[in-house]
C-alpha cells in the first residue's frame, strides 16, 4: 500500500527549495543505490545544492558522483563517531532546506527536527515518524520492487517528478594508473582480458562455498581462457587466500586492499564480475560492467530488491520450493546455495563472453 501524506500544503511550491541533504549512514552498496535520488533532485531543481550525510567508508561515492555537490560524515577520519551536538553544528550550519532520510534511523530523524531542517523527507511507517513532516507510506519489507525505485518514491512527497535513474561514478586517470599497477603485481598485463571473482559479502546476505568460487575460477580459466582476479575488501583477504589456495594457474589474488575508485578501475576493464549480492556488485554496474550475482531465495535479500538494476537477467537464485527464512544471522535451509553450481555460473559467463564479442 502507497499513500502520501495530507500534510503539505497544495500551494507549496518545493521547486523553491535550494539546498538539500540526502541522509544514508549505513553500507557501500545501500549508498550507491541511493545516487539516482541526487540526480533526480537536480533534474527537478537544476540549481539546486546538494549534500550527502554518510559514513567515511561511503564518503568517496558521493565525492565521486557529479550530482553531489558536498559530503558530510556522521564520523571522523580516524572511526571516532562524532557526538550529536558536533554532528547538529556541522548540519545546522549547512543551512539545508530540505533533508531526505533514504536510511532512518530515530537518532537522525530527531536530529533533523532538533536542527529544525524546514522540509523533512522520510517513512510513515516509523514510530518516530512524526518527526518527519513530509511522509511517504510505502512498505519495503515486502521487496516487491528494487532499492532504487523504493528510494526515489522519497521524492513523492515534493511533488517531483520521477525520472530514469541515473548512475555515475567517476574515475581519475590516476585511479587508473594505480589499477594497473595493482593488477601486474598480481602477474596481469592491464591489456590482457581479465575477470573479477569477488567472494566476500560481508554477511549482507547468504554466501555461495568457497570452493563453488575457486571451481567457477577454474572454469573461467579452462573454458573461456580467460584469467581471473580474485578481490577482496576489508576483513574479507583471509576469505579470499582461501579461494585462491585451491585454484590453477592463471588465478591471481589482489595483494592490496584498494580504494573503491581504484577498485572500480579494476572492475571497469573486467570481462564481468561474480560476486553475490554486495556494494562491490553495484559499484561494477554502475561503472558499466557486466555482473554474475549469487542471490539467496529469500524474499528481502532476492534481486527484485536488490539485484543489479536493470540487469537482473544475470542473477542467479537456489530454485526451492520452500523459501528460507532468516532469524539475525541464521538461516533455515543454510546449504540452499550450492544449488546453484559452478556451471551454472560459466553458463552465465558465457552468454556475458558472446554479448561482449557481438
Amino acid at each position: 500500500m502507497i499513500k502520501q501524506s495530507g500534510m503539505k500544503s497544495q500551494s507549496y511550491n518545493y521547486t523553491k527549495l535550494r539546498r538539500f541533504l540526502i541522509v544514508r549512514t549505513d553500507r557501500i552498496g545501500d549508498v550507491i543505490l541511493s545516487m539516482p535520488v541526487a540526480f533526480a533532485i537536480k533534474q527537478a531543481v537544476p540549481e539546486a545544492h546538494v549534500t550527502l550525510l554518510c559514513r567515511q567508508l561511503t564518503a568517496v561515492i558521493g565525492e565521486r558522483n557529479p550530482a553531489v555537490d558536498s559530503v558530510l560524515t556522521v564520523d571522523t577520519d580516524n572511526g571516532r563517531r562524532r557526538t550529536f551536538f558536533e554532528l547538529a553544528y556541522m548540519v545546522r550550519t549547512g543551512n539545508f532546506d530540505c533533508a531526505i532520510v533514504v536510511h532512518p534511523t530515530f537518532y537522525l530523524a530527531f536530529l533533523l527536527a532538533w536542527v529544525k531542517i524546514p522540509v523533512r523527507v522520510g517513512t510513515g511507517y516509523r514510530f518516530y515518524s512524526f518527526l518527519f513532516n513530509r511522509r511517504h507510506y510505502e512498505h519495503r519489507k515486502e521487496s516487491v520492487k528494487h532499492e532504487v525505485d523504493y528510494n526515489l518514491g522519497l521524492l513523492k512527497p515534493l511533488d517531483f517528478s520521477i525520472p530514469p535513474p541515473v548512475f555515475q561514478f567517476e574515475i581519475t586517470a590516476e585511479d587508473r594508473q594505480l589499477a594497473s599497477a595493482a593488477l601486474r603485481e598480481t602477474g596481469i598485463s592491464p591489456d590482457e582480458p581479465y575477470c573479477v571473482v569477488h567472494p566476500g559479502s560481508g554477511g549482507s546476505a547468504m554466501d555461495w562455498p568457497l570452493d563453488f568460487y575457486a571451481a567457477a575460477s577454474n572454469l573461467f580459466v579452462r573454458d573461456l581462457h580467460a584469467k581471473v582476479v580474485i578481490s577482496w575488501g576489508p576483513g574479507e583477504k583471509i576469505l579470499a587466500e582461501k579461494v585462491k589456495q585451491i585454484t590453477e594457474k592463471n588465478v591471481h589474488l589482489l595483494k592490496n586492499d584498494l580504494s573503491l575508485p581504484v577498485l572500480a578501475a579494476v572492475l571497469s576493464d573486467a570481462e564481468f564480475l561474480l560476486a553475490p549480492s554486495t556494494g562491490i556488485l553495484h559499484l561494477a554496474n554502475t561503472v558499466g560492467t557486466p555482473v554474475i550475482g549469487l542471490y539467496s531465495p529469500i524474499k528481502h535479500e532476492s534481486p527484485v530488491r536488490w539485484g543489479p538494476y536493470g540487469h537482473q537477467e544475470m542473477t542467479l537464485v537456489p530454485n526451492i520450493d520452500d523459501p528460507p527464512t532468516r532469524k539475525g544471522k541464521k538461516y533455515r535451509h543454510l546449504n540452499c546455495m550450492e544449488l546453484i553450481t559452478p556451471e551454472m555460473v560459466l553458463s552465465s559467463a558465457e552468454k556475458i563472453i558472446k554479448r561482449n564479442n557481438s
